[in-house]
């Protein structure tokens, strides 16, 4: 009974080891996710199942790491019978541990040599493509603005910054360039643009829908574009309090405003004194705005002293009205929320 319990802890152990590996190790350091995937065979293991089960048209992202995590674990699993059995005088435990193990330490050494990081090659200066492009998007929503910082390195990778309306767009990924063409991604985003000396024009795939964009040399800084300030002659920039109304009854709403100077919105959104989240797509104009956060849309008329907000997503269409407070602009503390929410004479009480 304690050898059957010995590997099931030891199954449990692969099954999390591939789990983490799987995607929460994103976001670790690289030897933390070097020892992970030496930790995972059965990603490579299950490959062959895999690969079965999609000639039939039965593949897919989610079975893969299905397969991928209960393979691990099945290996784990078995390697503590093995080391329990050749413990115990076992010849063809010995055997199979041996064999199994020269395999895990020669894939182990080959796997870890390949995956070293290697140093980027250096940017490329002379090329007509580095330094900085600006332009207009062309998007559904209206046109935005674009800055893209171009690094073309002498191995014919790209990477640099995208900024669209003031946004990081993120990294680059499979980033290359040629003479006058250029190809990255970012998350799901396809650019693809042909560029001479002076002009570029690009073309913006996602989902099989395509938007065009223009862009102009501007300089050869290759720099980080440094965020646009905040306006704060802006009647929009500061705090503003007020309600959402919903059917289950009425909800306190603090909103502090950023409104930059090249019409880019952020700031925080407190609803029953919870911060929803980053702002996306955020836009300003003179008496209007609009953001995104999680999948809800927020538009809003105002003037310097009222505000009406409509929410709408995720099957709901709410409304939102505000009173402008003052022009602070930094991130309220929990004591102010606190007051929002619950009326003073109720925190005294």
């Amino acid at each position: 009974m304690k050898s059957r319990l010995i590997d099931a802890a030891a199954f449990v152990i692969g099954v999390i080891a591939a789990f983490t590996q799987g995607g929460a190790a994103d976001n670790f350091a690289w030897p933390i996710r070097l020892a992970l995937s030496l930790l995972c065979p059965g990603y490579f293991v299950g490959l062959p199942l895999f690969f079965l089960v999609s000639a039939i048209g039965l593949g897919s992202i989610g079975f893969f790491f299905l397969v991928g995590i209960l393979v691990n674990g099945l290996i784990f699993g078995l390697a503590s019978y093995l080391i329990r059995k050749a413990i115990e005088g076992q010849r063809v435990a010995r055997i199979a541990l041996t064999i199994g193990m020269g395999v895990w330490i020669t894939w182990g050494a080959v796997y870890a040599i390949s995956s070293l990081p290697r140093p980027a090659a250096p940017v490329d200066f002379s090329s007509p493509l580095a330094g900085r492009w600006n332009g207009v998007l062309h998007a559904r929503r209206g046109d935005r603005s674009i800055v893209l910082v171009c690094h073309p390195r002498a191995d014919s990778t790209l990477d640099g910054y995208l900024y669209v309306h003031g946004w990081d767009m993120g990294p680059f990924e499979n980033g290359v360039y040629a003479r006058d063409s250029l190809h990255f991604e970012i998350v799901g985003y396809n650019y693809s643009a042909h560029f001479d000396h002076t002009k570029m024009a690009m073309v913006v795939t996602v989902s099989g829908k395509s938007n065009g964009a223009e862009l102009r040399f501007v300089s050869a800084d290759t720099t980080r574009p440094t965020p646009a300030p905040v306006d704060l002659a802006s009647p929009l920039a500061g705090r503003w309090d007020g309600m959402l109304l919903a059917r289950n009854g009425d909800h306190p709403v603090v909103l502090i405003c950023h409104p930059h100077t090249d019409q880019v919105l952020d700031g925080y959104l407190y609803i029953t004194g919870r911060d929803m989240g980053r702002f996306v797509d955020g836009v300003w104009a003179a008496d209007s705005l609009h953001f995104m956060i999680e999948g809800f849309r927020y538009s809003a008329h105002f003037d310097s002293t009222t505000m009406a907000i409509e929410r709408s997503g995720k099957g709901m269409n709410q409304s939102m009205a505000l009173r402008f407070v003052g022009a602070d602009t930094t991130r309220p503390a929990r004591g102010s929320l606190l007051e929002a929410v619950f009326p003073r004479s109720a925190i005294q009480r």
